[in-house]
C-alpha cells in the first residue's frame, strides 16, 4: 500500500493507494465501512450522511464522494485514471474523486474543492490533496479528441512523426486544476508512479485493454 506524505501526517485519518498486491487488504479492514459509487467519468457529487445507507450509494452515478462520518472509507477504483484523496483537518471532512480524461476535462478536481467549500464550509487553504498513481505522460498517448477537450495545453507534448497525437500528463493537469481551485501547492502530493509502466504493481487498461481488474484508493476519518 502506498501512502501520501501529505496525508499520513494528519492525525485522525487513514488512507492508502492500494496495488494489485494489496487490494485484498481493504476488504479485510474491519474498522471501516466501505463506500463505493458507480463511477461514470463525470463530476457529480455524492455526500455521505448516513452510515446505514451506504449500500444505496453503490448504484448512484458519481465520481466525487464526501463525508464527515467517522469509520467510512470512501473508495475509488482505477486502472490508469487518477485517484484523488482530499482532507480538511480543520473541518474534519474527507473526499475522494475519480479523474479520467473525461472527468478531468469536466474539472472534477475543481468540482471536489467547490463541494468541500459549499457543502462543508472548508477553506481551500486548509485542504490537503493526494494524487495517486495513474498512467503518466511517458505512456499516455492521446488523440485530437482528448486534446480538444482542454483549453490548457501545457501538459500535452506532440509526438514526433504522429500527426494529431500527443503525450498527456493527466496527473499534472489535475494538480494544475487543484491550484486553480485555490488549493495551496504545498498542500498537494502527487505520485510519480505510472500504472502502465509497473504491471507488477498496478492494473492498467492501456496495457491490458481486456482487463476488468481495478486497484482501490481510500480515505477515512477514524
Amino acid at each position: 500500500m502506498i501512502h501520501s506524505e501529505i496525508l499520513k501526517t494528519i492525525l485522525g485519518i487513514d488512507h492508502g493507494f492500494l496495488t494489485k498486491l494489496t487490494s485484498h487488504e481493504l476488504s479485510q479492514h474491519h474498522i471501516f465501512k466501505l463506500c463505493r459509487v458507480k463511477q461514470v467519468h463525470g463530476s457529480n457529487v455524492v455526500s455521505i450522511e448516513d452510515i446505514k445507507k451506504l449500500d444505496q450509494h453503490q448504484t448512484e452515478e458519481a465520481d466525487i464522494i464526501i463525508t464527515s462520518l467517522p469509520r467510512v472509507a470512501l473508495t475509488i477504483a482505477t486502472a490508469d485514471c487518477v485517484p484523488l484523496l482530499f482532507c480538511d483537518p480543520i473541518k474534519k471532512v474527507v473526499a475522494a474523486s475519480h479523474a479520467g480524461w473525461r472527468g478531468t476535462a469536466q474539472n472534477v478536481a475543481h468540482a471536489t474543492v467547490q463541494a468541500l467549500v459549499h457543502k462543508r464550509g472548508c477553506d481551500t487553504k486548509e485542504v490537503r490533496v493526494a494524487i495517486g498513481p495513474s498512467i503518466q505522460k511517458c505512456c499516455y498517448e492521446v488523440d485530437q479528441k482528448v486534446y480538444d477537450g482542454f483549453l490548457v495545453k501545457i501538459f500535452f507534448t506532440p509526438i514526433p512523426g504522429k500527426k494529431d497525437h500527443w503525450f498527456f500528463s493527466l496527473s499534472e493537469m489535475n494538480q494544475y486544476q487543484l491550484i486553480e481551485a485555490g488549493v495551496l501547492e504545498k498542500n498537494i502530493w502527487r505520485s510519480s508512479l505510472c500504472t502502465a509502466c509497473r504491471p507488477d504493481l498496478f492494473y492498467s487498461y492501456r496495457k491490458e485493454p481486456e482487463t476488468t481488474h481495478r486497484q482501490f484508493s481510500f480515505i477515512a476519518l477514524k
